[in-house]
């Protein structure tokens, strides 16, 4: 597969800003206005041991960790045993500065990437005060501080990878010890599954992180809601064999992502992409394709809006696609037999119908099957005066537009040097299909959407004490739409089946939505860095089927089915949603919802400079589901096996069955899914004799 791609991209206008211009406000709503936004994960930390020549430890130096990109400042002071820890940060290049009485200052850079913890160890010179180094660090390929399996892809691995459809989900695969495959979808598609097996676990205990924001189906196991635009990302991170404390679930793989924030600097990009049967690589046995179109457009930009203070970030994709053609065969009503219809049978329904809504996307080829001028006779080929056309072969060719909108917005507010922040962020997705039909006035469009919205509030109270806090709510709905829903489904199974009426399955409806608040207290004392997180969620899923089991499905069958559909003779009648008790219409209305809560401690204990040992406890209640959106279903109904409450096996197990009941119950289970424990210890060290790595008691 090749793309003929177009890349632009702007870095500069390092201009001080001070306040917004008209022009700039104009600016700025506009991006918002076209774009799709991001934002960074603070969910990095650096520590490390301040020591002197000799490796003795440096105690009560000051430490200042900078971010060049926004000069926030964060400040720390080593313990007794030179130790330093800062947490929650965003991926990106630092600044590392420390001054002690007697020492050359030393300034070290380190980059940090998502849910980093960096390892820097700063050996300082006895010097003046006034001298002074820098130093500027190399990513190791061994991470000394961690014990987790990880692949991080930059943004500029994520640029030049060759993404198919350009789906971000589609890079699960680059991780270590990943196997299966992925579906090739592009970003606009809600509700995606990629078949990855981590380390052979299960792929429905995969989890999709957005911004610290876990993005998961709390519907299915292993499906991501949201599949955000590559070219907001600033990193993923494929990790496995994690254990991490901090989100329930992830048994699998952990697709961390993390969005690219404002900075000091206007900063934008912009990217075509072009696709058609031309440029579709050959295989082994295919050379040449059906026609077929595929474009992408995306931009970003980002920059500040009151310098050091406050900052905004947008992005946008747009997909315009024509699906590749295909050619499918129908068998539709020959024009003499409509006309013979409307002569004879000028009132009926069916007769209406044929006149209403003609086969006219097709093309007809040849005729299949003839009849006597009164159709009282049928046959394969003329026969005497068996020789008026009354069903046609036909063909139709077409390709279905498949279209795609993402768009998103950020802002990013610093108080107090960046020791406080807050940020919000607004994403958005639209996804259309066509749907082709052969007979006039059946055509249609699926569509899917998808929005997510976020707010994080981070509170350093001083330079070993800060409080995170963060609430999501994101909206996944789907409408199957049918164009004209007065007509019911009507299947007309002659000799040889014809072309029916209807449109499909629809209308119908679906909507999720799922809640989730988190707060997180980090507390370093001494060589331990506590972390204590409490997470909160509540979800929903409903649907609403009632115009699809309100169109009922007649049928025609026998020898002489076409003439019975223009007489209305029914042959029978399906598909519709009904009170048994009553025998009248009943909405086909459902949904669940439920809610779930978990708390954890963690410490990440410096034993030594060269042994870390990170333990912790969390603790989870997974609730138990109960009904949700519709007076008219208030109710589960669930299957009660006779005898015990614990099923039994062979023919025990089939007269618990055929002993049983159904029952309308308010739970899903008998019981909760409480008291779900997670136990992790891991260690890390260098320059030991045994080093063991990671690992985790169930």
């Amino acid at each position: 597969m090749v793309f003929t791609k177009l890349r632009v991209q702007s870095v500069g206008m390092n201009k001080p800003f001070k306040g917004p211009s008209s022009a700039m406000l104009l600016l700025l709503f506009g991006a918002l206005f076209l774009s799709l936004p991001s934002h960074a994960q603070f969910s990095s930390s650096v520590q490390g041991t301040v020591t002197d020549s000799s490796g003795a430890a440096v105690p009560d130096a000051p430490v200042t960790l900078s971010n060049p990109e926004t000069n926030a400042q964060f400040h720390a002071t080593t313990n007794g045993a030179g130790g330093y820890r800062f947490s929650s940060l965003a991926p990106g290049t630092y600044k590392i500065k420390v001054e002690a009485t007697g020492f050359q200052q030393k300034e070290v850079e380190v980059k940090l990437s998502t849910e980093q913890t960096a390892g820097v160890d700063i050996p300082l010179a006895v010097g003046g005060a006034t001298s002074s180094v820098t130093v500027t660090t190399e990513a190791s390929g061994l991470n000394k501080e961690e014990t987790r399996v990880e692949t991080t892809l930059s943004e500029d691995a994520i640029s030049v990878m060759p993404l198919e459809n350009r789906g971000t989900f589609n890079l699960v695969n680059a991780a270590p010890g990943v196997s299966g495959f992925t579906q090739g979808n592009d970003n606009f598609a809600n509700e995606q599954t990629p078949n990855a097996s981590a380390n052979g676990h299960y792929s429905g205990g995969n989890l999709y992180v957005l911004d610290g924001i876990s993005i998961t189906s709390n519907i299915t196991g292993g499906t991501g809601n949201i599949s955000p635009n590559s070219e907001s990302l600033q990193e993923i991170a494929l990790q496995t064999n994690t254990f991490s404390l901090d989100f329930a679930g992830g048994s699998g793989v952990t697709i961390e992502m993390t969005t690219k924030a404002g900075s000091n600097r206007f900063h934008g990009s912009g990217d075509y992409s072009f696709l058609n049967q031309d440029l579709q690589a050959y295989s082994l046995f295919v050379h040449q394709y059906t026609p077929f179109k595929t474009q992408y457009v995306s931009g970003t930009f980002g920059g500040p809006i009151i310098k050091d203070r406050t900052f905004f970030f947008a992005s946008v994709e747009k997909k315009a696609a024509l699906d590749p053609a295909a050619t499918n065969q129908f068998q539709v009503e020959d024009p003499a037999f409509v006309s013979w219809a409307a002569a004879k049978y000028p009132n009926t329904i069916g007769t209406g119908l044929f006149a209403k809504y003609p086969a006219s996307n097709v093309t007809r080829t040849t005729v299949s099957l003839y009849g006597t001028p009164d159709y009282s006779v049928t046959c394969a080929t003329p026969v005497g005066d068996c020789n008026v056309p009354m069903i046609d072969n036909a063909t139709q060719t077409s390709s279905s537009y498949n279209n795609g909108l993402q768009y998103a917005v950020r802002g990013d507010q610093l108080f107090h040097n960046g020791n406080d922040r807050l940020y919000g962020y607004y994403y958005n997705i639209n996804h259309d299909v066509e749907v082709i039909a052969p007979r006039v006035g059946f055509e249609s469009a699926n569509n899917q959407q998808a929005w997510l919205g976020s707010f994080n509030y981070t509170h350093t109270f001083n330079s070993n004490l800060l409080n995170q806090a963060s609430f999501a709510v994101f909206k996944v709905n789907g409408t199957n739409g049918v164009a004209i829903p007065t007509v019911p489904q009507i299947n007309i199974n002659d000799q040889q089946s014809i072309t029916g009426f209807g449109g499909g399955w629809g209308p119908g409806t679906f909507v999720q939505h799922n809640y989730s608040w988190r707060d997180v207290v980090s507390y370093v004392r001494g060589r331990h860095a506590f972390k204590i997180g409490y997470q909160g969620t509540h979800g929903d899923d409903s649907a609403d089927f009632t115009g699809i089991n309100a169109r009922p499905t007649f049928f025609f069958n026998g020898e002489h089915t076409l003439t019975d559909f223009v007489q209305d003779k029914v042959y029978g009648e399906n598909n519709v949603s009904f009170d048994p008790l009553t025998g009248q219409f009943k909405p086909l209305q459902f949904g669940v919802q439920g809610s779930g809560s978990g708390v954890y401690f963690e410490d990440s204990w410096k034993v030594r400079p060269n042994l870390t040992v990170t333990y912790g406890l969390r603790w989870d209640n997974f609730g138990n589901p109960y009904p949700y959106g519709y007076d008219t279903y208030q109710q589960i109904a669930n299957i009660f096996p006779a005898g015990s409450n614990s099923l039994q096996q062979g023919a025990a197990l089939d007269a618990q069955f055929a002993d049983g009941s159904i029952k309308e119950t308010n739970n899903v289970y008998v019981h909760g899914q409480a008291n779900n424990c997670r136990r992790v210890v891991r260690f890390r060290g260098h320059r030991m004799r045994v080093e063991r790595p990671q690992f985790a008691l169930a």
